[in-house]
C-alpha cells in the first residue's frame, strides 16, 4: 500500500524550523545538525539527503510542540497525577538531562491520553450501535411485551390454568370483550338497569390498571421516545 503523498517542503518550512531551533536551549543530536546544515546551506535548493533531515527534524519539532501544550495544560490544573508532579518539578530544573527526561515523560502521558481518548471513541461508538435496534429486533421487542401483558391479564382473570389452555382462555377474553362492547349499548340505548353491567365494569379494573401501568412501562417498544 502506498504511503501517503508527503507535503512539498518550502522555503519558509525551513525558516520555521532554523527560527525554533535558534530559540532552544537545549538540542538533540539531530536538531543540531540539522541547524548547522541551514546554516551553512541556507533555506532553499536543498538535496533531498537535506530535505530528508529537515523533515525529520520537523518530527522533532511537531512533537515537542505538543509536549509544550501538555505541559502549559498542567501547569494550569489544580491538582495532579505523581507523573504530573514530576513533570513540573523537571520543568523548574536547567540542566539537559531534566529537559530531555521531562520530554520523555510528556512523550509518554501523551501517547496515554490518546490511547484512553481512542479508547472512549471506540466505547462510545459500541454503545451508540448498541442503541440502534435492527428492525427483527424491534418486532421481537414488540412481541415479547405484548406476550407478557397478555399472559398477566389471562392469569388475572383465569385461575389455575394449565399451559394447553392458554390460547383458549385468550380467545375467550376476547369474545368477552365484544359481548362487553355490544352488551353496553344494548343496555343505554334501551335505558336499562345498568347495576349488573357498571358491576362486570369494576370486575375489569385490574384489567385496566396494567393496561395504563403498561403504557408508562419504560420498556414499553410502543412508547414515543
Amino acid at each position: 500500500m502506498a504511503g501517503r503523498p508527503q507535503k512539498i517542503l518550502t522555503e519558509q518550512d525551513v525558516i520555521d524550523l532554523y527560527e525554533y531551533l535558534t530559540e532552544l536551549d537545549f538540542l538533540r543530536l539531530k536538531e543540531k545538525k540539522c541547524l548547522q546544515m541551514i546554516c551553512e546551506c541556507g533555506f532553499k535548493n536543498l538535496t533531498s539527503e537535506q530535505q530528508k533531515l529537515v523533515r525529520e527534524t520537523q518530527y522533532l519539532m511537531n512533537r515537542a510542540v505538543k509536549n509544550f501544550d501538555l505541559l502549559h495544560e498542567i501547569q494550569l490544573q489544580q491538582k495532579h497525577s505523581s507523573t504530573e508532579k514530576q513533570i513540573l518539578e523537571l520543568c523548574e530544573k536547567n540542566d539537559i538531562d531534566s529537559y530531555f527526561s521531562m520530554h520523555d515523560l510528556l512523550d509518554a502521558l501523551r501517547k496515554k491520553n490518546d490511547a484512553k481518548f481512542a479508547e472512549n471513541k471506540i466505547q462510545q461508538k459500541l454503545a451508540a450501535k448498541n442503541k440502534e435496534k435492527s428492525p427483527k429486533k424491534s418486532l421481537d421487542s414488540k412481541k415479547y411485551f405484548i406476550g407478557d401483558l397478555c399472559l398477566k391479564w389471562i392469569e388475572s382473570t383465569f385461575q389455575n390454568l394449565s399451559d394447553d389452555q392458554v390460547l383458549d382462555a385468550l380467545n375467550r377474553m376476547i369474545e368477552n370483550q365484544k359481548i362487553g362492547q355490544e352488551a353496553r349499548k344494548f343496555w343505554e340505548q334501551n335505558n336499562q338497569n345498568k347495576d349488573y353491567l357498571n358491576t362486570q365494569i369494576a370486575a375489569t379494573s385490574q384489567l385496566k390498571a396494567q393496561v395504563n401501568a403498561a403504557k408508562t412501562d419504560s420498556r414499553n417498544p410502543f412508547k414515543k421516545k
